[in-house]
Order: structure tokens, then sequence, then C-alpha cells
């Protein structure tokens, strides 16, 4: 969820109606969910029930493979300079790629993403259609049309779909250590402010709390270079003794 959150709000920052897609679509899905609701009590699906599910499933597959459409075009052009600054980050040793991943399966809570849904890379995904998105979620909807009234939720669509970053191939919610994971979270972040810096032509600040807490020490020294490189930077911290005097200069310090 945080990962879908965070490229969402990315969207939204470059298109502002992208949050108006985001809106429609969470209400298609809560009126579509009390539907679901409805006929698991009833017990049956008459025709006039039916009739109204294809109504908001054909909404559900406009709005949301626009979404899924919007996701992949965004982290297609995050994902350059992200892995740019993971290969600088980590001393040229770590490969950064990502996956769009279509929540299929009834796992609610997986271990590893990659085995509860179908991985798209985004590459691939990039190249498909919002058309043939929209088909690959009405295929769905209709292959889980029982188990969705059995739930009473919604079990297909954006809402429930992932994105899964590798590292050297290698799943970095899984296998990823947390000084890996904090470098690729802030490679990401680092890439997103230059994007957004590029569309709103405004200059970026980056807001950093306790940034060198769980990196070793290499890690450190290549993202403050990065940092310095690329923007005004503002850091929180609970003392100075692991900053090195060069990343001090020039800097103002509060206490």
């Amino acid at each position: 969820k945080d990962r879908r959150d965070w490229l969402d709000d990315v969207m939204g920052k470059l298109r502002h109606s992208l949050y108006e897609l985001l809106s429609k679509y969470e209400k298609v899905v809560q009126q579509r969910n009390r539907l679901l609701k409805t006929l698991f009590e009833k017990g049956r699906v008459s025709v006039s029930d039916q009739d109204e599910l294809k109504v908001w499933d054909t909404q559900l597959c406009r709005y949301g493979s626009r979404i899924i459409k919007s996701r992949v075009d965004t982290l297609a052009l995050i994902l350059p300079g992200a892995e740019a600054n993971q290969s600088r980050v980590s001393g040229l040793k770590e490969k950064l790629n990502a996956a769009y991943i279509f929540r299929e399966h009834d796992q609610d809570e997986p271990q590893n993403e990659q085995e509860v849904g179908q991985a798209a890379s985004v590459g691939d995904l990039v190249e498909a259609t919002v058309e043939e998105i929209e088909e690959r979620i009405a295929k769905s909807l209709k292959m889980r049309r029982a188990e969705e009234i059995a739930r009473k939720q919604t079990l297909t669509g954006p809402h429930r779909d992932d994105i899964s970053f590798a590292l050297n191939d290698l799943s970095a919610q899984s296998f990823g250590s947390q000084g890996q994971q904090r470098s690729l979270v802030l490679s990401l972040k680092l890439a997103e402010l230059k994007l957004v810096e590029e569309h709103l032509a405004e200059p970026p600040l980056l807001l950093l709390d306790d940034v060198l807490a769980e990196l070793d020490l290499s890690r450190q020294g290549m993202l403050m270079e990065l940092v310095q490189d690329k923007m005004q930077t503002l850091i929180t911290t609970t003392h100075l003794d692991g900053f090195r005097p060069e990343w001090l200069t020039g800097a103002q310090i509060t206490k």
C-alpha cells in the first residue's frame, strides 16, 4: 500500500487531474463493494443484479485501467534516475529494476509479492494500451465473480496492485538489508524530486530525517555526495558525529 500511495502521489503532482481519477475510482469500489455485500446477504443474483454489477464493472475497468497506465508511465519516468542513484550510492554494486504486480490471487498479506501476483516489467507494460489493461481487469473480474461475492469485496483492480523493486534481480523487500532498503527509498525519492522539478519548474526542498541511520560508511559517503549535487536539503539528526567535515561545508546548523 505504501508503494501504491507513493506512486499515486507522484502522479498527482505531475498531473493534478489524476487525483480526481483516483477519487472516482475509489467511489466506484465502495459502491461495488456495497452491492457485493447485498448479493452475499441475498444469497442469489437476479438479472437486475447482474445488470447493476456490469455497470460498476464497466466503470471500474475504465477508471482502473487509466490509473494503472498512469502509474506505469510515471514509474518509467522515475526509474532511470533512481537506477543511476542506486548504482552510485552502492558504489556501482547494485542494479535496480522494478515490476508492476497485478494482484490476482487471494492472499491479503503476501510474504513475497512475486508469489501472489502476476509481475509485468515496467518496460513491457509501458507498451500496453489502456484498452489492453482494461480488458485484463475485465477478464479477472469475470473469473473472480463468485469469490468477490463470497468475500463481499472487490478483489481486482489498482487498489490491490503493487510495485516490486529488486536489487540485482533479488526482491528488495524480501532479501534487501535495512541499509539497501533505505538507500533504495532515497534513490527513488531523489529521482522523484528531479522529475517534479522538471515538470513544475520549481526547485525542490529535500527533507531527510536521520538520514545516515542504517547506512554503512560507504553508502553514507555516496549518498551525501549525491544529495549535495542535487538540491537544497534539510537534514534532521540527533548528533553530528557521523558527518564528515566536508559534508558540513556551507551548511547552516541549527540546534
